[in-house]
């Protein structure tokens, strides 16, 4: 998959996404992350340390995550596609993926499986032209969105209300990704701080990255399990 990936990268630094596609897979630190979300508080969307407040920011998104931050704003349609844009929504993903997945024509699913488009992408054939390579980088922009970028609590699907953002292939890096991102893992983090909700959606690896960037002011003493209990001390260097 990364020898056909390198083939999409001209593609992808089009788009914008080029930087994100080089996110590599890491085990989360699930308790460290839990911490964090303790200490968020959605009415200010700041974490509240010992020392202060600080929170992830859209230079944070841009500088860890490489994604554009300016530009129009990322929405779209969980419904009624016909409605508002005049033709059926799997006869677009034809058109702007290459194929369907199996099952969805006719039906009402709004929403392919992240497997799917791990294993088309392992096999895309290596004689493309430049609208099927473009095809190929859709499909791994859908890959991205789902998976890293803007992950639901489940983890393995897309919805396709990303579609139309990626139909004209030069206008695609004109959206404001990050600030996207940002905000869904803004509004995951205030979802998980209700006691009664399980798992978290939202970008987990901008958490972490963000977090072991803080490293240098801050240092873990304690991790002792009491309901996931950290202490937290601001970070004096011997230097």
């Amino acid at each position: 998959m990364e020898i056909r990936r390198e083939r999409l990268d001209p593609y992808l630094r089009r788009t914008g996404f080029y930087h994100a596609s080089l996110i590599k897979r890491f085990e989360y630190d699930n308790p460290l992350i839990s911490a964090f979300v303790e200490r968020w508080r959605p009415e200010m969307h700041t974490f509240h340390l010992p020392w202060g407040e600080c929170t992830i920011t859209l230079e944070d998104v841009a500088m860890q995550l490489g994604l554009p931050v300016d530009g129009q704003p990322v929405s779209g349609m969980l419904r009624s596609w016909s409605k508002f844009h005049q033709r059926d929504i799997w006869e677009w993903c034809h058109e702007l993926l290459g194929e369907v997945p199996p099952g969805h024509i006719g039906t009402t699913k709004y929403n392919i499986k992240l497997k799917w488009l791990r294993t088309r992408l392992q096999q895309m054939p290596l004689d493309l032209d430049d609208n099927g390579l473009m095809q190929y980088a859709r499909s791994y922009i859908l890959y991205l969105l789902g998976g890293v970028l803007l992950p639901d609590k489940a983890n393995n699907t897309v919805h396709v209300r990303y579609l139309p953002l990626l139909a004209d292939f030069d206008a695609i890096g004109t959206y404001s990704w990050g600030s996207a991102v940002l905000c869904w893992l803004y509004r995951s983090m205030c979802l998980a701080t209700d006691y009664s909700v399980e798992c978290m959606a939202g970008c987990h690896t901008l958490l972490m990255s963000w977090a072991g960037k803080k490293k240098e002011r801050m240092t873990m003493l304690s991790s002792t399990y009491l309901g996931t209990v950290y202490a937290w001390i601001i970070y004096k260097s011997t230097r």
